[in-house]
């Protein structure tokens, strides 16, 4: 799929999430007509407002039978699967949520300096880290594509981008039963400047263009930081709603 492709199915999706009526109100409303309607209309009578009355009331009896009917057909199915798909969607957050950490957890490895928590880590830490960082160095992981040698840390760094995008797109399949902020959330995620970096530089003829003239990250600190801060929010989002 094209980025243009990509934007206008995230905007979609997004669209999708967002029509919900709070059709509640309504009932409540429909209700409380229908029950005026009828305590107006307890005595007989044949004149246009009486006509009117009882044209309304009939409408919001009407329109409480469709709601039950909805809710018997479609509202409750789809929170029954909202659930069902649930108990896949919470793994595959924390998938994305790992590969966060993995990636942090190879700078460290591949650094002088002390290990750094993601959730702690500030602007300054990643900055400090990037320098220190040789992205060409080794890591202990034979490539899928290669396994004649291991891949580099920048190799790594691309490889788990790829990772978290495939769990995003496989996530948002299900957008029309998901929160708002849980698709602003990915979303913010594949359009990250960080990813955008991984595509462009660590991944496939990319590498080509970056290898030469870089020695270490610095170019990609404040990409990673800015994309440690949504996965922290994202992680935040997991806690409280994906248990």
């Amino acid at each position: 799929m094209t980025a243009v492709g990509q934007k206008l199915s995230r905007m979609l999706q997004t669209m999708l999430s967002r029509l919900s009526m709070n059709w509640w109100m309504i009932v409540l409303l429909s209700l409380a007509i229908a029950v005026l309607t009828y305590i107006i209309l307890r005595e007989p009578s044949e004149d246009a407002s009486s006509r009117f009355l009882d044209a309304l009331s009939r409408l919001s009896v009407s329109y409480v039978t469709g709601v039950i009917i909805y809710l018997l057909a479609v509202a409750l199915p789809r929170r029954q699967n909202q659930r069902n798909i649930g108990e896949s969607i919470g793994p595959r957050t924390r998938k994305i949520i790992n590969h966060a950490d993995e990636t942090l957890g190879w700078l460290n490895r591949h650094s002088s300096e002390s290990a750094f928590d993601r959730r702690l880590v500030t602007r300054e830490d990643v900055k400090r880290l990037c320098k220190v960082v040789n992205p060409w160095s080794e890591t202990v992981v034979r490539l899928v594509t290669d396994l004649s040698r291991q891949a580099t840390v920048v190799e790594m760094l691309g490889h788990l981008k790829i990772q978290s995008e495939l769990e995003i797109q496989r996530i948002l399949v299900f957008s029309i039963y998901l929160d708002t902020s849980f698709i602003r959330l990915l979303n913010q995620l594949l359009d990250s400047s960080y990813f955008v970096f991984c595509n462009a530089y660590f991944i496939g003829e990319g590498l080509r263009m970056f290898r030469p003239a870089t020695h270490n990250l610095k170019d990609v600190d404040v990409q990673l930081f800015d994309y440690f801060q949504i996965i922290n929010k994202l992680e935040e989002y997991a806690d409280t709603h994906l248990k």
